[in-house]
């Protein structure tokens, strides 16, 4: 009996065979698939990595001396722990919070370019970013640092910068913590004496193609 005979006895005499496959290994988690079907390539248009510009905003400029410093990574390990956040209440300094952002989200000083176009030079960073392919962003709430405004702010890697995007309470801050609404939680999620809390957010327009499992021609 031929394959479309079978088919049609169950029903399924417009079943296309190979674009059922296809859409599978579109749907295939393995890394080979991935690679085949998503893996990011020199087509994609790069962030432009134009200075922003804005009225209220802070940088490296803002200090003299060079802000990292190379202290023993022993002492760090032997000396990290973890804490329940109503008890991070240690104050910082405007120069103590950019040296944690410079040391952790900027720029490493060594760049790629595109096999396609060499002329375009694309920064690596010091956070998971799929080698500066993928447009991650670095927002920050502030509260009680210094003489910077409460809310919202934006860091540019590229240019060291701290941008103030949005004005925000710590009252209304803390409604993103669902569990500080519940008293039985409040030893943990007391968040208005936080003094900064860093944001990774992927910006990227996610086009959703329905896999069609069962093709009618």
């Amino acid at each position: 009996m031929k394959e479309s005979d079978r088919f049609k006895i169950i029903g399924l005499d417009n079943f296309n065979k190979y674009k059922f496959i296809e859409n599978l290994k579109k749907g295939e988690s393995n890394f080979k698939g991935w690679l085949l079907n998503y893996k990011p390539n020199d087509n994609y248009t790069f962030p432009d990595r134009k200075k922003p510009k804005s009225n209220y905003f802070l940088s490296t400029d803002y200090f003299e001396d060079n802000l990292i410093k190379h202290d023993s990574l022993t002492f760090s390990l032997k000396n990290r722990f973890s804490e329940r956040l109503n008890k991070l209440t240690t104050r910082w300094t405007e120069r103590e919070l950019f040296t944690f952002l410079e040391g952790s989200f900027g720029i490493r000083g060594t760049v790629r370019r595109l096999d396609k176009n060499p002329s375009i030079k694309i920064n690596f960073r010091k956070y998971p970013s799929g080698g500066s392919m993928y447009p991650v962003e670095i927002f920050l709430y502030i509260n009680k640092i210094g003489d910077l405004k409460t809310g919202f702010y934006k860091y540019h890697p590229d240019f060291h910068l701290l941008t103030y995007e949005l004005e925000t309470s710590p009252e209304t801050y803390s409604k993103l913590f669902p569990m500080s609404e519940f008293n039985l939680a409040s030893d943990n999620c007391e968040v208005e004496n936080n003094p900064f809390t860093v944001f990774l957010l992927l910006i990227i327009n996610i086009l959703l193609l329905s896999m069609v499992l069962l093709h009618i021609n």
